[in-house]
């Protein structure tokens, strides 16, 4: 079902997805609403520990020091434990979730290997010059119409401690039925600069060239 249109789409999506997400609100309103407990008891807990602590340093009590910070390591492991079950949790059904729609377009697979589109790759095409880390978290590999797709949803930084972000996105890779070795950038008009060697490209598509803006090296 690769050229599925938008009201297959829909339709697909309200029998097989919206049944699913409905059920997750669900869940996630009653564990926002344990969250909110587990924020209060912490803060109690943290007051009465502080407490202790002044109660004990001046009572030079060290038994039950050692109680209060036996109880606090017991309630910090266990926090813990909670916290990874949930973001493994997450993660799993993410990867479901996102694999079942995915499967809508074509051989789609979420990828256990990152960096498939790698730093140097990406330097060659001239696009983001200044960027030093490469961040990926989802990369999506697939084959549409015989042509190898992949797309990497990464952040690309560079800076002190990589505070400046150049880039938050996808960037999707394909390999070509043909071969070809110019260039061309698309993007949003006054948002979009023109680099060196590159030619500005007039579509007959009006209503799109409007707000969008094409430079390439090869017309």
């Amino acid at each position: 079902m690769a050229d599925i249109t938008r009201t297959e789409f829909s339709k697909i999506y309200r029998g097989q997805f919206v049944p699913i997400l409905e059920q997750l609100e669900s869940e996630r309103v009653v564990l926002a609403q344990k969250t909110k407990m587990y924020i209060m008891f912490s803060c109690l807990f943290v007051v009465m520990f502080i407490i202790s602590f002044i109660y004990c340093s001046v009572v030079l009590n060290v038994s039950l020091f050692l109680i209060i910070i036996f109880c606090f390591l017991i309630f910090y492991l266990c926090s813990n434990k909670l916290y990874r079950n949930q973001v493994t949790a997450y993660k799993t059904l993410k990867e479901k979730f996102l694999a079942k729609i995915l499967n809508l377009y074509g051989q789609f697979y979420l990828s256990d290997v990152k960096c498939l589109i790698g730093s140097e790759e990406i330097m060659q095409m001239g696009l983001f010059p200044r960027f030093m880390t490469k961040k990926d978290s989802d990369v999506i590999v697939g084959n549409y119409k015989n042509c190898e797709i992949i797309i990497d949803d990464c952040l690309l930084t560079h800076g002190k401690d990589n505070k400046c972000i150049d880039f938050y996105g996808l960037i999707v890779k394909i390999s070509m039925n043909k071969t070809f070795s110019g260039k061309t950038i698309v993007g949003k008009r006054n948002f979009t600069n023109k680099m060196d060697k590159y030619e500005e490209v007039k579509l007959e598509d009006v209503e799109y060239m409007r707000n969008m803006i094409v430079y390439s090296t090869d017309q």
